[in-house]
């Protein structure tokens, strides 16, 4: 059974320590995905609402420790970027074209729903990707 699992803390003490939670927990079985579960924490705006902009951590689980969210092409291009080298510095050194580093690039921010290189590595790094 796949569920979908949001919590809200209303009010927390003086430290901000959570003292009254609510939650919604919603069957999701009609969605098929084979990816990991992902477990996001968000801020709430004033307004009340989640604030996806203001992700607060992010986390992937897999069911199989064999499983991932990255290739090995991908997580190899993963480690040239943390490294600091340039797209073109990756491709020279795998014997890839630019293009090709450069869409393995952006697949990687899409699979895990960054917007920029600097988020990816952090992300990977969090994830113990690399």
């Amino acid at each position: 059974m796949n569920l979908l699992q949001r919590n809200c803390f209303v009010k927390s003490d003086v430290n901000g320590n959570p003292l009254l939670s609510f939650g919604v927990i919603t069957n999701i079985n009609h969605f098929k995905k084979e990816n990991p579960v992902i477990q996001v924490v968000e801020k709430i705006n004033a307004n009340g609402f989640f604030d996806e902009a203001a992700i607060i951590s992010k986390k992937a689980y897999y069911l199989n420790k064999e499983d991932s969210l990255f290739s090995k092409r991908e997580k190899e291009i993963l480690l040239w970027i943390a490294d600091g080298l340039t797209s073109k510095e990756i491709a020279d050194r795998l014997f890839i074209s630019e293009y090709t580093v450069i869409n393995h690039r952006r697949n990687m921010m899409q699979k895990c729903n960054v917007r920029n290189i600097p988020e990816l590595v952090s992300f990977a790094l969090r994830q113990e990707i690399i």
